[in-house]
């Protein structure tokens, strides 16, 4: 079961009271569960998507429905491309975004500590847009594969990339 963790900025935008958040659990997935949180970058709202374990990251910038479908949709979607991007191997890749499919829980977020590091990805990737003179003149992708190639302090300074390698091929050996 795909469990994504909300700050209350997103679920208030879902439509979603936290009362009515499912409690959720952590997946028996490869990467585990993921933490979003939406903010305004270059005046667009933009949805940041950052794994519990690995602090692998990536942006969902069309964030007009309030639809949870819709971002489910999105979240897979975001999640092969960043897997993508990293040139993850792509029987890894099929069989990671399989893993997330059908049922999901969104609920509210319990680890503050990861709040505080997607808060700073969040600056890091505001910082490299505005860098690069808004979004009509970045490769968002290029910056995606920028912040999972930085190290993280939250990770031992290790690589959200190297560490969803790391965890690919020990999925692969059970």
């Amino acid at each position: 079961m795909a469990t994504f963790r909300c700050t209350q900025g997103l679920l208030d935008h879902l439509g979603i009271k936290a009362t009515e958040a499912a409690p959720g659990t952590s997946g028996d997935t490869t990467l585990g569960d993921w933490y979003a949180k939406i903010f305004m970058v270059d005046r667009r709202k933009v949805v940041l998507w950052t794994n519990e374990q690995t602090l692998l990251s990536f942006v969902m910038l069309k964030v007009r429905t309030k639809k949870p479908e819709h971002f489910y949709m999105g979240f897979l979607h975001g999640l092969t491309m960043a897997l993508q991007l990293e040139q993850i191997p792509l029987a890894d890749v099929e069989r990671i975004v399989r893993e997330y499919e059908g049922e999901m829980a969104i609920t509210k977020t319990t680890n503050r500590s990861l709040v505080a590091s997607m808060n700073q990805i969040g600056q890091v990737f505001d910082h490299m847009v505005w860098y690069n003179h808004g979004f009509k003149h970045c490769d968002i992708g290029d910056i995606v594969h920028k912040l999972n190639n930085t190290p993280w302090k939250a990770i031992g300074f290790k690589f959200p990339s190297g560490l969803v390698r790391e965890r690919c091929a020990s999925s692969r050996c059970h």
